[in-house]
């Protein structure tokens, strides 16, 4: 087995990664695309022979390449920043031994933390994720950015199997997502501008920026007219979601409600599990001030956000519904629970403050709503005038020093 990787710049995870695979596969196969860190001297001191690519904006290229080296019979495709455990390293290869299988799918979890294997692992995401396939079948990975190589497969007619291991892919951690997110959203930005009008692009280029210009829904439906049948239910998926978040801003005489029907039909006939699909009637129960069933919903799509890739562009609004509504029905044990969970993906917010407070003024817990006074969200000039009021009446009963601070707020407001 081959153990293809191409890397840049990657001190940081080189280390570990080496830890991890070295002897997992019977050869290595690293493609360096232009490293300017200390990564060429890391592999130096450990006698590691990498291999050099140019870059030319292309992760398929510089994929495809470090496939062409391969000499195994099964080609594995790993990157620097996954991590695989000892027992998988030893089952995965007596797997090998026993499938009739040409292309293995595996469990791509995404963590949240980069405690990928101890006990404050949390997991993000998890996917189905192609990675080991037999060498010789011509499969190659296509696409600037976000590079696949499910087309050729389909091409080859070769059928992909899941197998039940998991490998941990911990370049999303959270302290590390803005610089990839960045790094990517330029990539597709720059293609874009190029004149790249390809299906995937199209779509990519929508979800990079994700706003409600009419014209990215008109990219979508080109998008979704060129599609092949890989990304046809990505394109659904996104087209539903748009209009979901975004449709309200179309022209007057759109017809919103049919769209959003027609489109959510589509994908109930592709994915009738979906449980992006809950989102909708999340949204409707909320609005209807139905506290119960709108949080049978937003605990349906908790509960599977991690399989569910689409779902975790709405982490805000999940974690903070799910804080309020269990305050509503009175479960404050449970509101805090997602409120506090909100606080740590996505840092101190006044609405999350707001509320916070208000359930330990409620329980009696003072100590520690004093506390919360102590670090003050840097959005609280946001909050509305009627929960402003709140919090300068909650200061005034805790005896909060600083009062002004909550009188310039009631003025701005």
């Amino acid at each position: 087995m081959s153990i293809c990787t191409i890397f840049r710049d990657e001190e940081r995870f080189l280390p570990e990664f080496l830890d991890v695979f070295q002897g997992f596969g019977d050869e290595l196969i690293l493609v360096d695309t232009g490293s300017q860190d200390s990564s060429l001297q890391i592999l130096q001191e450990r006698g590691q022979v990498w291999h050099s690519f140019q870059w030319i904006n292309d992760f398929s290229a510089a994929r495809n390449y470090s496939l062409s080296l391969a000499r195994g019979k099964w080609i594995f495709v790993a990157d620097v920043d996954d991590r695989i455990t000892k027992e998988f390293a030893r089952d995965f290869k007596t797997y090998l031994r026993n499938t009739e299988a040409l292309v293995l799918s595996l469990n791509y979890c995404s963590t949240n933390n980069l405690d990928w294997n101890g006990p404050n692992q949390i997991i993000k995401a998890i996917q189905p994720r192609v990675m080991a396939f037999r060498n010789g079948l011509k499969i190659e990975y296509r696409n600037p950015v976000h590079e696949t190589p499910i087309p050729s497969i389909e091409e080859a007619n070769a059928a992909i199997e899941q197998c039940p291991f998991s490998v941990f892919h911990i370049g999303y951690a959270h302290e590390l997502q803005a610089h990839k997110n960045e790094r990517n959203r330029k990539m597709i930005m720059d293609s874009f501008n190029s004149g790249d009008r390809s299906p995937r692009t199209l779509l990519n280029y929508v979800l990079a920026s994700w706003k409600s210009e009419h014209s990215a829904y008109g990219l979508l439906i080109e998008a979704f007219e060129g599609a092949d049948e890989s990304l046809t239910r990505r394109l659904v998926e996104t087209i539903y979601v748009w209009l979901l978040d975004f449709g309200a801003t179309l022209r007057d005489d759109f017809d919103l409600d049919h769209e959003i029907s027609k489109w959510e039909d589509k994908l109930r006939l592709l994915y009738p599990d979906a449980l992006i699909l809950e989102l909708r009637e999340a949204r409707d129960n909320f609005g209807k001030n139905e506290p119960q069933k709108a949080l049978q919903s937003y605990r349906r799509i908790y509960d599977g956000i991690a399989a569910e890739s689409t779902l975790l562009r709405y982490r805000s609004e999940i974690f903070y519904r799910m804080g309020f509504l269990y305050a509503v029905l009175g479960d404050f044990g449970s509101a805090l629970t997602f409120l506090m969970e909100h606080r740590h993906e996505f840092g101190k917010t006044a609405k999350v403050f707001h509320q916070i407070l208000k359930i330990l003024v409620i329980q009696g817990r003072i100590t520690e709503a004093l506390e919360e006074f102590k670090d003050l969200p840097a959005d609280l000039g946001t909050l509305p005038l009627e929960k402003a009021e709140e919090l300068k009446k909650i200061a005034m009963a805790l005896n909060v020093p600083d009062q002004g601070f909550f009188k310039e707020l009631l003025e701005h407001e």
